[in-house]
């Protein structure tokens, strides 16, 4: 009964939060196993024909874009992602959690929204099509939501739809790759620079950014940058949820890397644990968890699962304590501060000592991104990689985000 729980779950494809061990790693006094590990994938349906009922798009000028967020992507999806990138019409941005590494899409549009915001009428979309989970990106939904689209549609195989902007929207309950493939003999093709002047804007942007990004520095944002640029066909990433996931997203760049982040599910709960169920899942990958430090204390006690494991790596921001809140809140004061952060000097070496994980402290005075990259490339070891950042090392990437 418990696994075809899982099994609806993940046909579901909604958020979902499972706190439960699959076997005793604590007294070992079970003499027979009585659980058994299944690997499973649920193959979506081929195209077939669907009603729809009461559907209508009427624009005078489709710009159309086809914005896809967290997804379990497929060769049906792919196929008809490739059709729709053909168009001159039609943009496809693509968050770092989708995971579509087969179309150039547009994986920048987060700091595009300076531009979007004045020039609308270059980028702004007559149609937003969204397929996947809901966006990541709160800065261009919100640009979007302040620079309406005429017609939003979503798309999900589920009867979950999201109508997050306050225009003529149309649900399609549907497969991902049959809602657009409906959609694409729906609206044919129009001639039009709306794919160029996007692609335009995000190879601007890009340079920009790298120009940025050109001087080492310690902070949180270069760290994940450069994790983001050094990443390999064989790793898997499990970014935290707050800081972590956004300066992800913001610095993602197309590579054959997997990235998962438990967004929508329960906060920094279960980032840790999801990670170490990913690698037990694929035991031939290097997964590699990139923290914070509020979010490996409150999910400490799960690496008693590590004794299974040959491999892992974690990667902890230590830039002590719930830093998340000083880019999200203005502070009038210290105390008020105090209600939302949770500073502290905690060290994590005694932490990895207890679970056997080999410690590596990378502090402001010894940074080498070199080193690291060294630590996380190791085959066949389980490593725990502490970056300890000073006060307002993260000063400059704030004045950048806001520029942008």
């Amino acid at each position: 009964k418990l696994f075809e729980a899982f099994v609806c779950l993940i046909d579901r494809n909604g958020p979902s939060h499972i706190n439960l061990y699959f076997e005793e790693p604590l007294y070992q006094r079970a003499t027979n196993q009585t659980t058994h590990r299944e690997v499973i994938e649920i193959e979506p349906a081929e195209f077939e024909a669907f009603e729809i009922e009461d559907f209508e798009i009427k624009s005078p000028s489709p710009k159309i874009m086809i914005y896809i967020s967290t997804i379990q992507k497929n060769e049906p999806l792919i196929r008809v992602l490739k059709k729709w990138n053909e168009r001159s019409d039609t943009v496809i941005c693509a968050e770092l959690t989708s995971n579509i590494h087969e179309i150039d899409a547009i994986v920048n549009a987060d700091y595009c929204t300076k531009e979007f915001v004045n020039h609308t009428e270059l980028y702004q979309p007559d149609i937003l099509v969204t397929i996947g989970g809901t966006m990541i990106s709160k800065r261009f939904r919100t640009s979007l939501q302040q620079h309406l689209p005429i017609w939003h549609v979503d798309i999900h195989h589920t009867e979950r739809s999201w109508n997050a902007f306050d225009t003529n929207f149309n649900f399609l309950h549907a497969h991902p790759h049959v809602g657009l493939e409906f959609l694409y003999n729906y609206l044919p093709p129009k001639v039009h620079s709306y794919k160029t002047e996007w692609k335009l804007l995000s190879d601007k942007r890009l340079q920009i950014h790298r120009s940025f990004l050109l001087k080492p520095r310690l902070s949180e944002f270069f760290v994940v940058d450069q994790l983001m640029q050094h990443a390999s066909e064989n790793q898997i990433f499990m970014w935290g949820n707050s800081t972590t996931i956004r300066y992800a997203h913001w610095c993602y760049i197309q590579n054959r890397a997997i990235h998962y982040a438990n967004r929508g599910v329960s906060g920094i709960d279960g980032v840790l644990s999801t990670a170490i169920g990913i690698q037990i899942a694929n035991p031939e990958k290097e997964v590699i968890c990139v923290l914070g430090d509020v979010s490996m204390i409150y999910e400490s006690s799960t690496l008693i699962n590590l004794s299974k494991l040959s491999h892992f790596k974690i990667v902890i921001l230590n830039n002590h304590g719930g830093k998340i809140f000083e880019h999200i809140s203005s502070f009038s004061n210290p105390r008020e501060a105090s209600y939302f952060t949770t500073p502290s000097d905690f060290s994590f070496h005694q932490m990895a000592s207890l679970y056997q994980l080999n410690y590596h402290h990378i502090a402001s005075n010894d940074f080498d991104f070199s080193s690291i990259l060294h630590l996380i490339q190791r085959k066949n070891s389980k490593d725990c990689i502490e970056i300890n950042f000073p006060e307002a090392s993260n000063k400059e990437w704030s004045e950048y985000f806001e520029k942008s």
